[in-house]
């Protein structure tokens, strides 16, 4: 009785797990919409950052804004949430469900001591990628804020000013929302393993994340700035509290069945008391202590009164939902009552029928136990006698056959059976026709007719197909006769030599394809005794000796080749004695059919051992390549030939190519200075047209301001209009303010004219012609040009200008063109030092800050030197090598064309007989050295 009760308890228990109760479908629901709703906000904040609209990114104004790596981190928790729903449902259907269920009632009854429990584990890769992700972003904004670094990822995609609202650093998460990312990264990750324990734990994890966010909702609705911040760090945005707890709820409601959920949703006084108080008891204080906090700062009463409001509130709200849950727990625990004492009342309904059925099953197996004792005798004797004819047929590898008068297979063996290819139970009762082609049937048919009806034994070959192959069978053949010596059928014993005959075919083959081959190969093939005569011959060697074939056979090399037999024979003797082949020998000369003509060959000569290993023969082969060196001679003729063109050719090709981006540089450059000089000449007048007013603007303010303070020393209390006008215009300040800005005007002129006039001396439109100029002018012209680039950026500090500039005197050059080499190389300079300084941190360019060191000096009375140098990381001898080369840079595409240096080292070189070299090692920086003369000779 009791094993029936626990199968009863077995079945309710698989019923319950076959069918979702519709809560969790509910919960399931929840959390996919859930993950999408957070993938979408995280997707929506994105957006905002990339097209700047404040309202996506901080919801109202004032408030902090969701930072980039948080909507990020939101995207992927959203979507591994959803590929743990999706791959879930693709990995555990309800058929799967549904068959454990049943296995569990099988079991059950079947009475097995280890029932088999089965456990489907799956590795949701890439939902446990996403999850690593953000426990990895999480655990890198945290070590940022314990041990003070910038790893960059802050501001990665998108930039933040410092002045942002409740930020400590740009772009940069909250403290509090690192902690929860990494809290749900890692109930992400345990999720996916889907087990227990790990369910627990992920569950614990993520009711941790969803008070914290709690916290900070609450704090923006009470208005406490500590709940959603930590000190003076970055605070954690309104949407993002919303959006932690969507996120929480998700993953808790992703498996209610397991874990700490468990006891919610389960279908007990519990599970229904638990879901019952727990919306009300999250809900519920929080609202409730929003109107006691807005009524206390309202000054509707103080904190004694609102923290007994609080009480009071609470004990009543918590008395109605536990008299209204212990009236719903009455009526279930009524309803519980009533179920159990159906079932008890099935249960024992159920006893009494399988306790009938047992009585009848077991009058029947007693019947049936000995029906089956009684024919496992007779077939043991069968058995017996069956085996030992069994053991002779199939002793023997050869195939055995018995037909009776009409030709039925009345018995075989395995060998035969696998002969044909069939089951030995197949063959049993048929015809040759039955399982053999029609005209080989025919065949064997009227054969077996022959022999059964002359009586004598044949053994024949016969072709039999077998498995998808033909295969070739001797077989012998007698009459089976009866005790009166009666013809009762046909006895054959058959044996497969398809192997032998396979083998004699190819034997043939082989021997007629070498005979092809040594006729027809384009090579001289021939073969000679002992003796020097030749036993075979082939055409082509026929044709180079000038003999024909028949004629060779029988007869030694001196018959055939008189003058070149004493040779050819004692190379072929040592062969012979040596036993070692000679290949690939190169031999030239005249013969017979071609006097005159030098023809060139390949010979080898190998022995052709006998039957004790001893050479019998020789084998000779002769490769005609005449031809060939013919037209290798020619080839290396004509390759000198286009070899001396090629370079003539590529010679032409760098000089055009070096002339045509003279051209367009110069052409650049041309344009570029007219540029200049036109919007330096625009901007000239209307600045020097400000600055010459100027002086008489402050003749006037002084006379209009002395003729202010004579009135006010002899009218010091005027009209009360005046009095308040003085006061709305603050006329004190405005006195003692106005030199001042007047003096700012002239500073910022006097600024605009130096940068005009550093353009007109960098352009040099008017001095195309080689002049005297001073050096200085030019360099401090390229360096007001470039002061933009000099300036601090946002991830390094400016980069100094030394100038150490000697007495130099005026040097006579293109002005123009060398302001354009000092533009090449200071621009290189700063280049390369950028390029420095995003290989290093804020740290070490602060320790060792780029620097740019320009120093003149006059070596001799007749040449001066310019070096600019800078403190970059310098660069290797190979590319040091090429750097005057035309095209050649290390610039990525786009940001170089690899002519600026190879022009300059032009103008320098060949427009002012000059020297320009770089010196530079790796870590050592880089020097350029541009020496000229003072005066240039005619």
């Amino acid at each position: 009785m009791e094993n029936y009760y626990q199968l009863a308890q077995i079945y309710s228990t698989a019923t319950f797990r076959n069918v979702e109760t519709e809560l969790i479908k509910s919960l399931h629901s929840f959390s996919r919409k859930a993950s999408i709703a957070v993938t979408g906000i995280g997707c929506v904040v994105l957006l905002g950052w990339m097209l700047d609209i404040p309202t996506l990114k901080s919801i109202f104004p004032g408030l902090v804004s969701m930072k980039t790596n948080t909507s990020l981190a939101f995207i992927m928790s959203g979507l591994s949430l959803w590929l743990w729903h999706k791959e879930g449902k693709s990995k555990n259907s309800r058929k799967n469900r549904y068959n454990i269920a049943r296995s569990d009632i099988e079991q059950a009854k079947g009475k097995i001591k280890n029932p088999l429990f089965l456990h489907l584990a799956f590795n949701f890769s890439l939902a446990e990628v996403f999850a690593s992700i953000v426990l990895l972003i999480g655990l890198l904004t945290l070590s940022q804020y314990c041990f003070g670094w910038n790893l960059g990822i802050d501001q990665l995609l998108f930039e933040e000013s410092i002045t942002a609202v409740g930020t400590f650093a740009p772009n940069r998460m909250a403290p509090n929302t690192a902690v929860t990312f990494v809290l749900l990264g890692c109930a992400g990750v345990l999720l996916n393993r889907r087990d227990r324990k790990n369910y627990i734990i992920a569950q614990s994890l993520t009711v941790v994340a969803f008070l914290i966010a709690l916290v900070g909702l609450l704090g923006y609705a009470y208005g406490i700035e500590s709940f959603y911040g930590i000190g003076p760090y970055t605070r954690m945005a309104l949407h993002t509290a919303g959006c932690f707890l969507l996120l929480c709820l998700g993953m808790l409601f992703a498996s209610p069945n397991q874990g700490l959920m468990s006891v919610v949703i389960k279908d007990n006084a519990g599970g229904v008391l638990a879901r019952r108080l727990f919306p009300g008891a999250i809900a519920i204080p929080p609202i409730l202590g929003w109107f006691i906090v807005g009524g206390y700062r309202s000054n509707t009463y103080d904190t004694e009164v609102g923290m007994s409001l609080l009480a009071v509130f609470n004990v009543i709200i918590f008395a109605i939902l536990t008299w209204w849950n212990a009236n719903k727990l009455g009526a279930i625990d009524i309803q519980r009552q009533r179920a159990e004492k159906g079932l008890k009342q099935a249960n024992q309904d159920l006893e009494n029928r399988v306790e009938e059925r047992t009585i009848e099953l077991k009058q029947v197996n007693k019947e049936l136990h000995q029906r089956i004792t009684e024919r496992i005798q007779i077939e043991e004797a069968l058995q017996t006698s069956y085996n030992l004819l069994n053991a002779v047929l199939e002793s023997t590898p050869d195939a055995i056959f018995v037909k009776d008068l009409q030709g039925k297979l009345v018995m075989v063996n395995s060998a035969c059976a696998n002969v044909l290819g069939y089951a030995v139970e197949e063959l049993i009762g048929k015809k040759d026709a039955d399982f053999l082609p029609p005209e080989i049937a025919i065949i064997l048919t009227e054969t077996d007719k022959r022999i059964m009806r002359t009586g004598e034994a044949e053994t024949i070959e016969e072709i039999i197909p077998s498995m998808g192959t033909v295969t070739t069978n001797l077989v012998t053949k007698s009459p089976w006769r009866d005790l009166q010596g009666n013809t009762i059928g046909l006895i054959g014993i058959g044996r497969n030599i398809s192997d032998r005959k396979a083998l004699e075919r190819e034997v043939a083959r082989r021997e007629q394809l070498l005979n092809s081959f040594v006729t027809v190969a384009p090579v001289g093939i021939a073969i000679l005794d002992d003796q020097m005569r030749y036993l075979q011959v082939n055409e082509a060697l026929a044709q180079i000796n000038g003999v024909a074939v028949e004629q060779h056979l029988g007869r030694s090399i001196s018959e055939i080749l008189p003058d070149a037999a004493q040779v050819i024979e004692q190379s072929l003797r040592q062969v012979l004695t040596t036993g070692e082949a000679a290949l690939n020998i190169e031999a030239c000369g005249e013969l017979p059919s071609q006097p005159g003509t030098v023809l060139h060959w390949i010979t080898s000569q190998f022995p052709i051992p006998g039957t004790n290993g001893q050479p019998m023969a020789i084998g000779v082969t002769v490769l005609d390549i005449t031809a060939r060196k013919q037209a290798e001679e020619a080839r290396r003729e004509k390759e000198a030939q286009l070899k001396e063109k090629n370079q003539e050719l590529q010679h032409t090709l760098q000089e055009l190519q070096r002339t045509q981006s003279q051209l367009i540089q110069s052409e650049k450059m041309s344009s570029l200075g007219q540029l200049v000089a036109g919007i330096a000449h625009e901007i000239n007048n209307p600045v020097n047209f400000i600055y010459g007013n100027l002086t008489h603007v402050r003749e006037y303010s002084q006379d209009l301001l002395g003729l202010v303070e004579l009135y006010q020393q002899h009218y010091p209390t005027g009209t009360a209009e005046i009095q308040s006008k003085m006061e709305a215009i603050d006329l004190d300040f405005l006195i003692k303010d106005f030199p001042n800005l007047l003096s700012s005007m002239r500073v910022g002129a006097d600024r605009i004219r130096e940068i005009v006039l550093s353009l007109r001396n960098f352009s040099r439109i008017d001095e195309a012609e080689m002049k005297e100029v001073n050096i200085h002018e030019g360099i401090d012209s390229t360096l007001m040009i470039l002061h933009n680039r000099l300036k601090a950026k946002t991830d390094h500090p400016n980069i100094q200008v030394i100038k150490e500039y000697g007495n130099l005197p005026k040097v006579e050059c293109y002005a123009g063109q060398l302001n354009q080499v000092f533009m090449n190389l200071v621009a290189n300079a700063i280049d390369a030092l950028d390029e420095y300084n995003h290989q290093r941190s804020l740290e070490e360019i602060k320790k060792n800050p780029s620097k740019i060191w320009i120093c003149t000096e006059a070596i001799d009375k007749n040449r001066v030197v310019i070096k600019i140098i800078d403190n970059g990381k310098g660069m290797i001898e190979e590319v040091r090598q090429q750097l005057f080369n035309p095209f050649f840079t290390t610039k990525p595409i786009g940001k170089g064309t690899g002519l600026g240096l190879a022009i300059s080292y032009q103008i320098v070189v060949e427009k002012h007989g000059g020297r320009l070299e770089c010196i530079s090692a790796p870590g050592g920086g880089a020097q350029f050295v541009i020496e000229i003369p003072i005066r240039q000779m005619i």
